[in-house]
């Protein structure tokens, strides 16, 4: 059993049920399923209507969401992938917070085309809760999206320019902030309220907010 950087009784699984409940409310996501199995989760994986999820016509007529978060060892914050992927065109599209390409910083967006990264550049940390950073990084795929360009049948993300990734990544991140500062402020006040554990109470200050 994992248990997560500051977060009381908040174990890998059970962040990856949270992490399940969500994907069941997002736009567009269908056949919500942990991978391999719900006993030993390690991912969850979504079905995706792009033009559903994007809020407009898109290119490719399926997709799907792979999100993992896992804590190493040694390490005081959590690691993450949240890949979009199109598999009729053998793409993907991530946001990752490991221990990879170090020289980028702790997180960075990557694109990758028939099995090989093509493109890939630093993102702003989200220093928040996970759950936080998982809906700020959904928020930011429609842009990240858009911002791929095809030439002779290869992706880039060679107009992906640093103001819009910095700008979403800012919004993003303040709003976290004062939702995450919100919810440890009355996370200890739902739990003294009603006697339940921390998990419980972020979730329903995670549906609150």
């Amino acid at each position: 059993m994992i248990f997560l950087a500051g977060r009381d009784r908040y174990t890998q699984r059970t962040l990856l049920e949270d992490v399940h409940d969500r994907l069941t409310s997002q736009a567009g996501c269908e056949a919500v399923r942990y991978q391999p199995s719900r006993r030993r989760p390690r991912y969850i994986i979504a079905d995706v209507d792009p033009t559903a999820f994007l809020g407009g016509s898109y290119d490719a007529e399926t997709a799907r969401l792979e999100i993992r978060f896992w804590y190493p060892a040694g390490v005081d914050h959590e690691y993450y992938r949240i890949n979009w992927v199109e598999p009729d065109r053998n793409l993907m599209l991530g946001f990752h917070q490991d221990a990879d390409h170090s020289e980028l910083g702790r997180c960075h967006i990557q694109l990758t085309h028939k099995d090989t990264t093509v493109d890939r550049y630093g993102s702003t940390v989200l220093d928040a809760h996970p759950l936080a950073v998982l809906d700020d990084r959904l928020q930011q795929f429609p842009a990240a999206i858009e911002a791929i360009r095809w030439k002779d049948g290869v992706p880039s993300l060679s107009t992906w320019p640093e103001s819009i990734s910095i700008s979403l990544a800012g919004q993003s991140s303040a709003f976290s902030s004062a939702r995450v500062t919100s919810m440890s402020r009355y996370t200890l006040s739902i739990q003294s309220l009603f006697d339940i554990p921390p998990r419980f109470a972020v979730r329903l200050l995670v549906k609150a907010f």
